[in-house]
Parts: structure tokens; sequence; C-alpha cells
């Protein structure tokens, strides 16, 4: 006797038989062809849950049949690295700049997502590179700096305390009357110096001591304000030669009227104090 509620074979009918693609072991249930996913051929998977496709999804999987992360289809379900294998720990260095991130699958590989790696060693006070030190090996220094002019000289610049610093370099300070380009701006003894044009003494007799300090030869020289002159009558030694007031009146030693009566009515012409006068030649 054919029973046409179970048989495969003959299922609901004589001569019906229930055939699948990819199924090994077609069923026949209230007389209706079916199957379950342990009837799939091996390697055949049913993962759309249609019937007339039947087991239309080839996979092998891994042994053991365990999703990781490698954009495969490990548990041969339909899905490729599905739950995030691999993932969710932390990854990174909580060290210096940098911060932790999570593991995350992304397409076949775990990577560390929202981590902050180590960068280049910067001059900034800061672990850029997460190795626990702070601007060691001088970072970004080493370079020239300052100015090669006149007394100036070249530094390099070392990284102190997070910034570069221009160290051993001889910087421009003010012009002197000393031969040299103090400011290091290509030119020598220049400008407003101190101690130019003050007063000074040349050691020279009379009106020629008084002098004005001025700047020669990479020094200052004290230059005479006045050159001798002709001896005048003004009480002043204007020939520079120690004297004053002498030889200076043409008439000198010529008689003169004084204004005085009597014997003292005549005088001689010379210079008294440092004006000319006459000088009466007898006392009353």
């Amino acid at each position: 006797d054919v029973e046409f509620t179970t048989d495969p074979s003959n299922c609901g009918s004589c001569g019906r038989s229930c055939r699948f693609r990819h199924v090994d072991s077609p069923r026949c249930e209230a007389s209706v062809c079916t199957y379950e996913a342990g009837d799939c051929e091996t390697g055949w998977y049913d993962i759309n849950g249609v019937a007339t496709d039947g087991c239309e999804y080839s996979c092998t999987p891994a042994d053991p049949a365990v999703e990781t992360c490698n954009a495969r289809d490990d548990d041969c379900d339909g899905m490729i690295d599905e739950g995030d294998p691999g993932g969710g720990g932390s990854c990174g260095v909580d060290t210096g700049a940098c911060s932790v991130g999570t593991n995350r699958c992304v397409e076949g590989s775990v990577i560390c997502m929202g981590a902050v790696t180590p960068s280049t060693e910067l001059c900034n006070a800061m672990d850029d590179d997460c190795d626990g030190r702070v601007d060691e090996n001088n970072p970004e220094g080493g370079r020239a700096c300052g100015e090669s002019v006149g007394s100036c000289e070249l530094g390099r610049q070392v990284c102190t305390a997070g910034a570069l610093v221009c160290t051993g370099a001889t910087d421009p300070v003010p012009e002197a009357c000393d031969g040299l380009d103090n400011d290091c701006d290509g030119q020598t003894d220049e400008g407003q110096l101190a101690g130019v044009g003050d007063d000074c003494n040349t050691d020279f007799f009379g009106q020629c001591d008084e002098g004005t300090q001025a700047c020669e030869g990479g020094g200052l020289v004290c230059l005479q304000n006045q050159e001798p002159v002709d001896e005048i009558c003004d009480g002043l030694d204007n020939d520079c030669d120690g004297q004053t007031d002498e030889e200076v009146i043409d008439e000198a030693g010529a008689t003169c009227a004084t204004g005085l009566p009597g014997i003292c009515a005549l005088g001689v012409e010379q210079c008294i104090n440092g004006a000319p006068g006459c000088n009466q030649t007898d006392q009353a």
C-alpha cells in the first residue's frame, strides 16, 4: 500500500515524486512536498526559505564553523562577518597625547577605531609619539637662527619648555663708537652714538680748550670748537698761547688823556681788564 500523505515518491498522488534543488532527502508531509534545513546536500544551504529554489546557497563552513573577521561566511548563514567578530575590545595606548579606541571588524580586518595614535614628536611640551617622554631629542630644533652680520653671530634653535629658543646667538645691541657694527645693520659707528656731541676739554690753552666729542677711527675724540685767532682785548686767550690780551693794542704805550685833573690828566694806552683804557702815568 502507498501512503500518499507521507511517501515522497508518491506525495499526494501516485507517482508524484518530491524533488528540490540540492536537497538530498525531500519529505512528504500531509501530501505536500517539503524539506528541512538538514536535508540539503553537503555544502548547500537554504538561506531564503523559499522552497521553489531549494537549497540555493553554496558555502563551505570553517572548522569550527564560527564567524571570524575575514570577509567570509564562516558559519554559512548567508551573512559575512556578522556580529562584529573580533571587535569590541579596547585598542591603542593611553600615554601622552594618545588615547585608546575600540576594535571593529571592517571589510575583513579588525581595525582600531577612534584611537588617537602616535605622531611625530613636535616642540610643544607634549608627548606626541606617546613613548612616555616629552620633546625628546630636540624636536624641530637644530636649525640656524639669528643674524650673521657685523658683530652678530648665528645660534641654533633648541626646544625649551615647549618652544623653540635661539641659543648661542650674538644679538644686536645699540651702536657704540668702537669701530664695530654693534646693531648688525651692515654699518659701523652710525647714528646717534653715546657720548658723541657731549662737551669736552681739549687740554689746549685758552679758547681752544672747549671742544665737542666726535667718533673718529672707532673711538671718541675731543674736537676743539675754536681754532686760534688773533688776540684782541677782551680778557680771553684768543690765540691759545697761554697768555691773555698780550700786545693787543696798536697804540699801546701812546700818551692818552685819563680824564682826571692835574698831573693825573695824562696816561698811557693799555688793555685794562679786557678792555682798551688809558692808564695814568703819575700817581696823585
